[in-house]
């Protein structure tokens, strides 16, 4: 058996509010070994979103001890003085001061504050720690022996671009979120947006001067922990103050050096992954690999799923998850009850203006949408009032006499008392400005996405082809609208967002081909996550759509500036300079992709379908994205990659440190 209550609003909105509490409370304690009672109220769906909140908080603070955990172990060396853990730290802090501000700002500008924006953090501060990786694997290329303000003008000359173009591409790619057509989707890629941008003037200014700290520190070579003087390892006195004290470049000339220490990753890079790399045989083993991977990214694309049902926007041990469950079992008979409402003010004592809404309820009856006449599932006022004055012989003779009996007589019946909620009276009484008529459908809760959207528009022809002004509405709609939008929206935001990589690859990369390569990238990531992502269970709804364009943003990051540096390169074959490559961004990439990863992971415990989907989607782009950057592409380069040319020129940002004047 299922009962619904309807509750009186406007002035009784506090009531209603305290009533449907007490009821929850009840409905929650009640127990029956003969009865199971399942329930859901109009503010269960809006109280699910704030848990999911205050869910999701303590996951955010995990986040970032876990990050800056990861964080301080990857810019940890065995060069005690080379090592950077404090300024590690730093950059996390950095990103999070760009999530504050962003929060800051757009709540002081009257930006609505969703439950989808809760998962920002987790993208951006990921974000924000990638930056900082590219800013340390720039430092550490410099010469220990420069001063501190030049080597932090070498730095910026080298990851401004990079930083530049990744806070750009991750920009942009928000950017066109933030004109989709969803409320939810604009407000999160809005967020997300403005903390990018806060994250990059924080990393060129709060972290570029806490660099310009720790360089001093290293200058002086000074321990990274205990910032006391040491000396260098060929000058250690023992092998424990080798082990754990030992760092930096010596002073002496005999021991005189020009580099700091590699860091353990960059040499592996150098020595054994690049050089193995461009073998031929690994190289077939590569393609085989790729095709592999692209047969199956097109197998999973084509089981792609639309639409995202309603129980999977609220937690999973939400009682309303077990209400949408019974609801469809039992009762799938009767499906969602839609309201027929008549906007505008209408003479009903007029029998054109009955019979005209007589037709319309009756052409709505005759689909297999509705049950039949016969089954007395319609509640109209109209056609009950009209009955009810046939039994009474009580009669009309105009609109006023009309509305007369019916607030007087009609509805001060108990068996009709409840169309009260269904008339709307102009405030002089004189005339009807609107009212509503419900019509319960049948078969349609677990309906397939296109015979939903087949019933909504079915639904809304049927009253617009009629002349007097009415909708169909009912709350379900909201989805079956997202249904039919999603898969424009998501085609038309992926190819702008597509468009604007690669123009972004152009500008960054002076080879056009290497361009286009980078853009062949793009496409084959972004087909390979909705591809695995229709493999694990993810359908394709409002938020996968922009998480898709997303993972662009971040595939720019990890494609073209190995591209870039592969074009730039002074080494005089392919395979050197995809070695180089390598050798220069492979530490990066590897750090940008596990701290991004890391920093989503723990959303994956959500009780929530849409975290999960979203940790899903970012896990599938990071990856691809790393997947590409580090094998796919740079065997595409060493084999087929543009030829070293004499009269090659590349322009390079550069950026000088000048010293302050007296």
């Amino acid at each position: 058996m299922s009962v619904l209550y309807s509750l009186r609003s406007d002035q009784y909105d506090d009531i209603s509010g305290q009533w449907e509490k007490a009821f929850i409370e009840f409905a929650k304690g009640y127990s029956s070994s003969e009865i199971k009672l399942t329930f859901f109220t109009s503010n269960t769906l809006d109280q699910d979103f704030v848990d999911i909140v205050l869910f999701t908080i303590p996951l955010l603070i995990q986040a970032c001890l876990v990050l800056t955990v990861f964080s301080v172990l990857s810019c940890t060396m065995f060069d005690w003085v080379a090592s950077k853990p404090v300024l590690a730290t730093l950059g996390v802090v950095s990103a999070v001061l760009a999530v504050g501000s962003s929060f800051g700002l757009l709540l002081f500008c009257g930006v609505p504050f969703t439950h989808l924006v809760i998962g920002m953090p987790f993208l951006t501060i990921g974000v924000g720690v990638d930056d900082m990786f590219i800013m340390i694997a720039s430092w550490r290329s410099t010469s220990p022996h420069l001063s501190v303000r030049d080597r932090l003008g070498k730095t910026f000359s080298e990851a401004a671009l990079s930083i530049t173009i990744t806070s750009i591409t991750d920009a942009l790619a928000f950017g066109i979120g933030a004109i989709s057509n969803f409320p939810s989707v604009r407000i999160f890629c809005c967020y997300c947006g403005v903390a990018i941008v806060f994250d990059y003037i924080y990393q060129v200014t709060f972290f570029g001067g806490c660099m310009a700290l720790i360089g001093r520190r290293e200058k002086q070579n000074r321990h990274c922990v205990t910032f006391r003087k040491v000396v260098s390892k060929k000058e250690a006195p023992s092998s424990i103050y080798k082990l754990f004290c030992a760092g930096g470049v010596s002073r002496m000339p005999k021991n005189y050096e020009n580099k700091t220490s590699e860091h353990i990753v960059m040499r592996i890079f150098k020595e054994y992954y690049g050089p193995l790399l461009t073998k031929r045989w690994f190289k077939v083993l590569t393609l085989f690999l790729y095709l592999g991977y692209i047969g199956v990214a097109i197998f999973g694309c084509l089981q792609l799923s639309e639409g995202i049902d309603t129980k999977q926007l609220a937690l999973d041990d939400s009682y309303s998850v077990q209400y949408y469950e019974d609801e469809r079992t039992p009762f799938q008979e009767y499906g969602p009850v839609v309201q027929v409402v008549i906007t505008t003010p209408q003479n009903y004592s007029d029998t054109r203006v009955q019979t005209e809404i007589t037709n319309v309820l009756e052409n709505l009856q005759s689909t297999t949408f509705f049950h039949n006449a016969t089954s007395q599932s319609t509640k109209c006022w109209l056609l009950d009032y009209l009955q009810f004055l046939n039994q009474t012989n009580l009669s009309y003779n105009s609109e006023h006499s009309f509305i007369y009996h019916l607030r007087n007589n009609f509805s001060m019946i108990p068996l009709y008392e409840h169309y009260r909620l269904d008339v709307v009276y102009s405030t002089d009484d004189m005339t009807i400005e609107s009212s509503r008529c419900l019509v319960t459908s049948r078969h349609i809760a677990n309906a397939t996405v296109e015979r939903k959207r087949e019933f909504m528009d079915n639904c809304r022809q049927t009253v617009d082809a009629s002349w007097i002004p009415m909708l169909a509405y009912h709350p379900s709609f909201i989805f079956d609208d997202h249904f039919a939008a999603i898969l424009p929206s998501t085609i038309q935001n992926v190819l702008i967002a597509a468009v604007g990589m690669l123009f972004v690859s152009l500008l960054l990369i002076p080879q056009p081909i290497c361009g286009l390569y980078v853009t062949i990238s793009i496409t084959s990531i972004i087909v390979g996550v909705i591809g695995f992502m229709a493999l694990w269970d993810v359908g394709l709804d409002f938020v996968s759509m922009i998480i898709i364009v997303v993972c662009i943003g971040f595939s720019v990051d990890y494609t073209a500036h190995v591209a870039y540096v592969f074009v730039i390169s002074q080494r005089d074959s392919r395979n050197e300079r995809a070695i180089e490559s390598l050798h220069l961004l492979g530490l990066p990439i590897l750090q940008s992709v596990f701290s991004t990863i890391i920093a989503v992971s723990l959303i994956s415990t959500s009780k929530t379908y849409v975290f999960r989907n979203i940790f899903k989607e970012v896990f599938l782009g990071i990856l691809f994205g790393g997947i590409h950057g580090l094998l796919f592409l740079p065997v595409l380069l060493s084999s087929i990659g543009p030829s070293k040319r004499a009269d090659n020129k590349v322009h390079v940002l550069q950026i000088k440190v000048l010293p302050a004047k007296n």
